[in-house]
């Protein structure tokens, strides 16, 4: 028999996001189509990245740059556990730290705070938004990296920890901002080209 229910974490996270007199109808809605329309037209993996797309569409700007920041630090964590469990010579092989590769990483990191200043600034016109979303996706990426950190490590990371976390902080503001004049001058050129047309 095959599984209609999208995943568990995925229901959970709709139902942390609405507000309690939406919850069942939109959840209600979502199941539906996703179990009538979606599941058998696209299979259980497109199914699966539908619902988590209409999960995002739903949640709110800062909620939008929590979610970010929290995948960004999950995978970041994830490749720090995989990496810790290489014999000494596989490592050696596979892990660089040049500086092409700790920019591409660092760029990778730019790139979704600024993905999430865009986004915010997409749905709601305000920079402002765009700012905070970057500034929270930030704190909780860093955040949820540093305190796997601090449960490993003793008190000598406390002290560059704020200051981790303060320019952190400052950096995805930043990129929020970028993304979110990327967004107004999207929208100002669509305006332009509706106008034209």
């Amino acid at each position: 028999m095959t599984n209609t229910n999208p995943p568990r974490w995925a229901a959970l996270v709709l139902n942390l996001i609405l507000k309690d007199r939406d919850r069942e109808s939109i959840a209600g809605d979502l199941l539906e189509e996703y179990r009538e329309v979606i599941l058998p037209a696209r299979g259980p993996v497109r199914g699966h990245l539908w619902y988590l797309a209409q999960i995002v569409s739903l949640m709110s700007a800062p909620q939008q740059g929590v979610f970010i920041g929290l995948l960004f630090g999950g995978w970041v964590l994830m490749l720090m556990a995989v990496v810790s469990m290489l014999p000494a010579n596989v490592y050696g092989t596979i892990v660089r730290h040049t500086p092409l590769d700790k920019g591409l990483g660092f760029g990778a990191m730019l790139v979704l705070f600024a993905g999430a200043g865009f986004v915010a600034q997409q749905r709601t016109g305000e920079i402002q938004t765009a700012i905070s979303a970057g500034a929270i996706g930030a704190l909780a990426g860093m955040g949820s990296i540093l305190a796997i950190i601090a449960v490993f490590n003793g008190g000598g990371w406390r002290a560059i920890a704020v200051e981790f976390l303060i320019i952190s902080v400052a950096l995805g503001a930043f990129c929020g901002a970028v993304g979110g004049l990327v967004g107004t001058t999207v929208t100002a050129v669509r305006a332009a080209g509706q106008s034209l047309g």
